[in-house]
């Protein structure tokens, strides 16, 4: 007997000593149902009369019962609820867990049983009885067993054949309970670190939530938010159906909404009326109520007829048709300030309806913020509008002719993209009512002004319409496919409008479709061109756009109008100075033409003489030379030729000298003579290139030639120039002239200096209405000292007879005389540069 005592305490520590070992080794709540399933089979290896065995975790309210349940071979690992109700069994575990009792027995007859399973088998939550179970049960006599209760829970064994349960049965119970007591505590240390740390799971979902909210600069990220929301709460393990945020409108039965879910991921803002349809009623109800949280089941019908609501009320969403699958779904509402939050489950789920609750208190954060962004946009666009239309403003109003106008299509389409509008395509029409004449004025799709167009009201069915639009201040829009696109600007080109398909059509292809959006303004219309019609918002902001260009374009008309003025004005004004300038002249060549006539009186007819008679003398000296070849008295033949020698060496300096001061009388007469020929347009550059090639030509025959690379950089674009052709090659051949001398004695240098290669550069350009002609050599420059005196008559820095003084100075009356101005600009050592301005007019 002791033996098998210590057989059988062996066999229960056994027992117990499993039951801690799997309590010690539980590591999450879950696994509470495995260490019952254990302590059940605990009960059948050590022999136990048990039909049935509860573990019933205690409700605090002592209400009912929280079990699972064992029978025999069958386990069943999940918790049952079960109310309590009126039967002597319910009635001693309510007294003795009231009055702390740890142990009691109860013996029940078969009436007693059958009574506790009426009760029991539809009222047992969680569990589904076998009918064999069942039949078994019934099959009993009566229900005798016992109870040991603890601090946390309690277990009861029962069976149907009213056998009194051993001492030995009844000890073993009250250890089994005092085991599954410190499993118990085990449990709610791991229940309470479990949700400790499902708290911070749920805190760091929230954090990322306010992260992003945080990080929200623009409100249109707003429906990130929404996105991230649902994958944060499906993250938690709570398997969402799918969500929505419902933005609410408290005058109307209407809501902004933004559906999501796993599958077609986020669809965009969508507007929706809550009245429509019998769940929506109840969800604005619900907000306009005051409510927190609630749950609605839709099932069957009632569910379809939902699912077909939204279709109608979001057709271009497909995600509804796969949402009718399921059978039932619940719907769980939290609400916030501005709305509600939807998350749609398959199944209740209670134990998450508190993280539902709290992510709608973030994202009403979340919208607050939202809403703030909505205003600082509001004010910037509002800013960024102001400050388009002042640049609109100022950029018009510094324009003046017509040649401006191409700023204009540059400004709208830099001014358009500022203000957020969707185009590729943008221009400005002018309307002429006195010529009937429209002014196109339009942009290609990188904001380069490519075109200006002008065409009749009745040119085509866009002008015509346009006018009646404008006429009446009404927006008019047309939409184009690639063939009307073509066959409008192929009728472009056929009439010299435009040069080429791909400047007007942006690129190698025309657009495939167009939108022609043109917003009136009191001269004209803003041209738009899109892809697909602009919004109301956008048409809104190019009013504006118009609008301010009308009152910029008004101030450009009224400028216009006073610079025409004022350009009159100022034309008269040199006219009348210019034939100021021309009696001055003339009475400055009126007076030098007297003067140079006396001279040529006074001075011609004596040099005349001087070189005649010179020319006449070194003949008979020549003769002389002759004769004395037949005198034979060889002393007085040599001091007579010697004598000879010297008359003839000054003969020749006084034809010389003769020769020099009839070509500054020469120069003065030109100096004095006033043109007698008519300014004419003239190609330039062909002038300039003509007359440095016959400069060069002519140093290249004649005395001392050098070689010269000239470097002609001529503009193209300089056209014709008004200027008398005769006098103004003067002026060329003057400084070509003179640079080829200067480079000339440079290269007198050369051995000290190194390899010299002189050059000539000749540049022309453009300066507003300006033509610029420049020619600069690289020969050894003028001196600071002499640099102001070179335009002075009679002033020469060449040696003996080589220069008469008088070419540059010659140089800048013409230029004067065409209302230009000569610099000089020079280096000692480097060279020297003169640059003409001239009137091209």
């Amino acid at each position: 007997q002791k033996a098998e005592a210590q057989a059988r305490e062996a066999q229960v520590e056994a027992a117990l000593e499993r039951i801690r070992s799997r309590s010690m080794a539980m590591h999450q709540t879950s696994e509470l149902s495995e260490v019952i399933i254990v302590l059940f089979k605990q009960f059948e290896l050590l022999g136990l009369i048990v039909d049935t065995c509860f573990i019933d975790i205690f409700d605090q309210n002592n209400q009912g019962f929280n079990l699972w349940i064992g029978t025999g071979t069958a386990i069943y690992p999940k918790q049952v609820a079960l109310p309590y109700f009126d039967h002597p069994i319910h009635q001693l575990t309510r007294d003795a867990r009231k009055n702390g009792i740890d142990f009691f027995t109860f013996d029940e007859d078969k009436k007693s049983k059958e009574k506790f399973f009426e009760h029991f088998y539809p009222n047992a939550k969680g569990i589904d009885v076998p009918e064999e179970r069942k039949q078994h049960i019934a099959k009993g006599k009566g229900m005798t067993g016992a109870a040991a209760l603890g601090k946390y829970s309690g277990i009861t064994m029962f069976n149907y054949q009213k056998i009194i349960h051993s001492s030995e049965e009844n000890d073993i119970l009250r250890r089994f309970n005092t085991v599954f007591q410190q499993t118990y505590t085990r449990f709610l240390d791991l229940q309470k670190a479990e949700a400790q740390a499902r708290e911070s799971q749920i805190q760091l979902a929230l954090e990322r939530v306010r992260a992003r909210t945080m990080a929200m600069h623009k409100s249109e990220e707003l429906i990130e938010l929404n996105t991230i929301i649902l994958q944060q709460v499906r993250n938690l393990g709570v398997e969402i159906f799918a969500s929505g945020i419902h933005i609410a409108d408290p005058n109307k039965p209407f809501s902004e909404t933004w559906i999501g879910d796993p599958v077609d991921g986020q669809m965009p803002r969508s507007v929706i009326d809550h009245s429509e349809d019998q769940l929506l009623v109840k969800m604005y109800q619900g907000w306009k109520s005051g409510e927190k949280f609630r749950i609605e089941l839709m099932e069957g019908d009632d569910l379809k007829n939902h699912f077909q609501n939204m279709s109608l009320m979001i057709p271009e969403q497909k995600m509804f048709e796969r949402l009718l699958t399921p059978d039932k779904l619940h719907f769980h509402m939290a609400y916030f300030q501005y709305g509600f939050f939807v998350f749609i489950t398959r199944n209740p789920c209670p134990e998450n309806y508190d993280i539902f609750k709290r992510f709608a208190k973030v994202f009403e954060q979340t919208y607050t913020r939202f809403l703030d962004l909505q205003k600082a946009e509001a004010r910037e666009r509002e800013a960024v509008k102001q400050a388009s239309l002042d640049r609109v403003r100022g950029e018009i109003a510094s324009m003046r002719n017509a040649t401006d106008l191409q700023r204009i299509t540059p400004l709208v389409w830099s001014e358009l993209q500022s203000l957020g509008v969707p185009f590729f395509r943008c221009g400005v029409m002018i309307v002429n009512e006195e010529t009937n004449i429209l002014d196109f004025y339009l942009s290609n799709p990188e904001g380069k002004a490519f075109a200006a167009l002008h065409l009749d009201f009745d040119y085509s069915s866009i002008t015509r319409n346009g006018i009646a639009y404008w006429r009446k201040k009404e927006i008019y829009i047309e939409h184009w496919n690639q063939k009307q696109f073509i066959a409008f600007m192929e009728q472009l080109m056929s009439q010299g409008q435009i040069s080429d398909a791909t400047t007007y059509q942006g690129g190698e292809r025309p657009p495939t479709a167009l939108t022609l959006q043109f917003v009136p303004f009191a001269q004209g219309m803003v041209y738009v061109g899109s892809e697909v019609a602009l919004s109301e918002e956008a048409l809104e902001l190019v009013e504006v756009l118009g609008k301010s260009l009308s009152v910029a374009y008004a101030r450009y008309e009224d400028f216009t109008k006073l610079d025409l003025a004022k350009a009159r004005a100022e034309k008269a004004l040199q006219d009348l100075k210019a034939v100021q300038e021309q009696l001055i002249q003339q009475e400055k060549l009126a007076s030098l033409g007297q003067l140079t006539a006396g001279i040529a009186h006074e001075i011609k007819n004596p040099l005349n003489f001087v070189n005649n008679f010179s020319d006449l003398s070194r003949e008979l000296i020549e003769e002389v030379f002759i004769e004395l070849e037949h005198i034979t008295d060889s002393e007085a033949k040599e001091e007579i030729i010697a004598i000879l020698d010297d008359v003839r060496s000054n003969l020749t300096k006084v034809h010389e000298h003769g020769t020099r001061a009839d070509g500054i009388v020469t120069s003065m007469l030109q100096h004095s003579r006033a043109s007698s020929s008519k300014r004419e347009p003239k190609p330039f550059n062909p002038l300039v290139k003509e007359f440095v090639n016959l400069s060069f030509h002519g140093m290249r025959a004649g005395k001392a030639p050098i070689n010269v690379k000239i470097n002609f950089q001529l503009d193209s674009s300089v056209g014709d120039v008004t200027l008398i052709s005769e006098d103004f090659s003067r002026v060329i051949l003057n400084l070509s002239n003179n640079a080829f001398d200067a480079m000339r004695d440079k290269l007198k240098h050369a051995n000290k200096l190194g390899d010299y290669l002189p050059e000539l550069t000749v540049k022309t350009g453009i300066e507003e209405d300006l033509v610029l002609l420049s020619i600069g050599d690289n020969g050894p420059g003028i001196s600071k000292s002499i640099q102001d005196k070179i335009l002075q008559p009679f002033f020469t820095t060449k040696k003996g007879t080589e220069g008469t003084g008088l070419g540059l100075s010659i140089t800048n009356d013409i230029i004067k005389a065409h209302r230009g101005e000569l610099t000089l600009e020079s280096t000692e050592g480097e060279g020297t540069l003169f640059s003409i301005k001239l009137p091209i007019i």
